[in-house]
């Protein structure tokens, strides 16, 4: 999911949105095996000026040690490259 968001709401809510999708796949498919992607976004002082990046993470940290704590992998990154790496790498680890 994507937390390039110029406000806080989309953010929290795509990813109270994931984590319910997260427990509903769990229940139906029985997985215990599951991972959430964020992609936060790049510094730039016009449109994510520190405190708002600041707010970003806050977000992003709070739900992501939630899930960590209900066994699922948490990634996030800035660049979408380097986060399908890590997902193309969480998955092979995992199959």
């Amino acid at each position: 999911m994507s937390a390039k968001y110029k406000t806080m709401q989309p953010i929290e809510a795509n990813l109270l949105r994931a984590t319910i999708d997260l427990e509903t796949a769990s229940r139906i498919f029985r997985q215990d095996r599951l991972g959430l992607f964020v992609v936060r976004p790049s510094p730039d002082p016009i449109a994510y000026p520190k405190d708002r990046l600041a707010q970003i993470d806050d977000i992003i940290d709070t739900v992501g040690w939630k899930l960590h704590k209900q066994g699922v992998h948490v990634g996030v990154d800035e660049e979408p490259a380097a986060l399908a790496n890590e997902i193309v790498e969480w998955a092979e680890i995992r199959a």
